[in-house]
């Protein structure tokens, strides 16, 4: 309702097939067998799947992760997550690099504190700031130059059935590879 100019939603799922009434003919049913390769399933861990969406048949250059705890509360443009010329529009928050003030970081911050770890030690460029947790705008080209970059870490990630210290989160990466091509 608050972004009609998406074309299609992709419902990643692991084998449920919610009724989606009304908007059957928008949204598309992706299982975690259709796109994720077979010795990485089953998984529980957020980053295989994001760091496999770019592989979904069908889905466009341009396109947007949500995570499932995140919706549109008033309409927008896709100008707000893309600019004139197709780059993604990365938001940050206010906090410090990746949890790096945190005093006992947890799961989460230190696969974050390892993918920024990862960007640099390529010679990526980073944020001093977190990235928002909101719609991420991304682009399969640059997943696809992730993976080509980075695929050994990414394949580590893959193996991981649930989200461990040292797993690359695709999103941030994602970020960082978009920020330094400009």
């Amino acid at each position: 309702r608050n972004a009609p100019w998406i074309n299609r939603i992709w419902l990643v799922t692991d084998g449920q097939t919610p009724d989606l009434g009304e908007l059957a003919d928008k949204v598309t049913i992706v299982d975690h067998s259709d796109f994720i390769p077979a010795e990485n399933l089953p998984t529980f861990n957020s980053h295989v799947i994001t760091s496999h969406l770019h592989r979904i048949k069908g889905l466009a250059e341009h396109f947007l992760y949500l995570n499932d705890d995140i919706l549109f509360g008033r309409p927008l443009l896709p100008t707000v997550w893309f600019d004139s010329v197709g780059r993604p529009i990365v938001r940050y928050t206010r906090t410090t690099l990746p949890g790096f003030s945190v005093e006992q970081p947890d799961v989460i911050h230190r696969a974050r504190q390892q993918t920024v770890k990862l960007a640099l030690d390529a010679g990526l460029r980073v944020s001093t700031r977190s990235i928002q947790h909101g719609p991420h705008p991304m682009r399969k080209s640059i997943m696809s130059q992730m993976w080509k970059k980075f695929g050994p870490a990414l394949e580590e990630t893959s193996r991981n059935r649930f989200r461990t210290d040292d797993d690359v989160v695709p999103e941030w990466l994602h970020n960082f590879v978009s920020y330094s091509a400009g």
